[in-house]
């Protein structure tokens, strides 16, 4: 039986009918972030339900930290590629620069370098912090938002910060969002708090290279610094953000690499992966 969060209620009730009945069980976790100020009643709690289980299944190194932080054996853990990306979404490398000013003109008619977020507008994805740094971004970048219709604090941000290269987008469909991927130079999300964010691997499936903060799992595990992007390690500094996407875009060559690495930081984790490795646990774990 697999456990795909221990924080739910209905998964505290399903573990607590196991430990009684001793059945054996997994929890499969995406991500965590470990909390070293919380009070022991917290930290008791978590610990609890995390290490009843026989198996983990991670995410990767940050993931195996936090699980065995809370108790879970590290020698149980087993890693696996955590995505919602298919094989055949990964775009081919002889396509990846080729085409870009093409799907650029489908969203604007201009040569301006296009920053892309994508997220639900809620404090946690750190929306505010993205719209505060384009007020210095370079004058030929134009920043795209995708995810909804402009809040009234957005709009008031904008007017307040005299804002001309901020644009929204409302909710998309896969196929069409995919446009606005192949058109990014850049894809920036600025979260608060990401236990992993799918939204890295569609990106990078994309060869657009990313920027966001320390705050996002799959940041932390798929992103490397000038390779296939860059992590922000305090992620209410607005000037790191609006330096780092300036640097980048006032420097093609290096954009282009950064774009292929991403292809190749991505390779792995595609559905058909995902599944074959999740499989090779199952046996390993029934054969032990």
């Amino acid at each position: 039986i697999i456990i795909g969060q221990y924080s739910t209620f209905t998964a505290m009730l399903a573990i607590l009918y196991m430990k009684l009945h001793k059945i054996p069980f997994i929890i499969n976790s995406d991500g965590g972030f470990i909390n070293y100020k919380e009070n022991k009643i917290k930290y008791g709690f978590k610990h609890y339900f995390i290490s009843s289980a026989d198996y983990w299944l991670s995410t990767g190194k940050h993931t195996t930290k936090y699980l065995n932080y809370y108790g879970a054996n590290l020698n149980k853990i087993y890693k696996y590629p955590f995505t919602s990306i298919r094989k055949s979404e990964i775009v081919n490398e002889d396509n990846l620069l080729n085409n870009k000013k093409d799907y650029k003109n489908l969203i604007e008619k201009n040569n301006k370098k296009m920053i892309l977020t994508v997220g639900s507008f809620i404090e946690r994805k750190g929306i505010d912090i993205i719209i505060k740094a384009s007020k210095y971004f370079d004058e030929n970048i134009s920043l795209y938002i995708v995810g909804g219709k402009a809040t009234d604090e957005y709009k008031k941000m904008i007017k307040e910060l005299e804002l001309e290269n901020v644009n929204f987008v409302d909710f998309m469909t896969k196929d069409r969002l995919a446009d606005y991927y192949r058109a990014a130079d850049l894809f920036v999300l600025p979260t608060r708090e990401d236990i992993w964010g799918l939204v890295i691997n569609e990106a990078l499936s994309f060869g657009v290279p990313v920027i966001t903060s320390k705050n996002c799992g799959a940041g932390l595990e798929l992103i490397k610094k000038d390779y296939n992007g860059y992590i922000v390690n305090n992620n209410e500094n607005i000037e790191e953000y609006s330096n780092k996407v300036n640097e980048y875009c006032s420097n093609m060559s290096l954009l282009e690499s950064m774009s292929k690495n991403c292809l190749n930081s991505i390779k792995d984790y595609t559905i058909e992966n995902m599944a074959a490795k999740t499989f090779e646990i199952l046996n390993n774990i029934k054969y032990e």
